[in-house]
């Protein structure tokens, strides 16, 4: 395994670069856009007081 020094040395002789991409997380899942992530958690959060007012009839 290399260090992480021969690795930065490595990545700039091969031209190999790296890019940090932000992760969207709602429980226990991840999206890699805001949106997919906020159209669960509504669903969710939506279907369960849909749920909840239902059991008040």
């Amino acid at each position: 395994m290399t260090s992480l020094n021969d690795q930065r040395v490595l990545m700039e002789k091969y031209g190999i670069f790296c890019e940090q991409k932000t992760i969207y997380c709602y429980k226990k899942l991840r999206f890699n856009n805001f949106q997919d992530a906020l159209n669960v958690a509504a669903l969710e959060q939506d279907g369960s007081k849909e749920k909840y007012h239902d059991s008040d009839k």
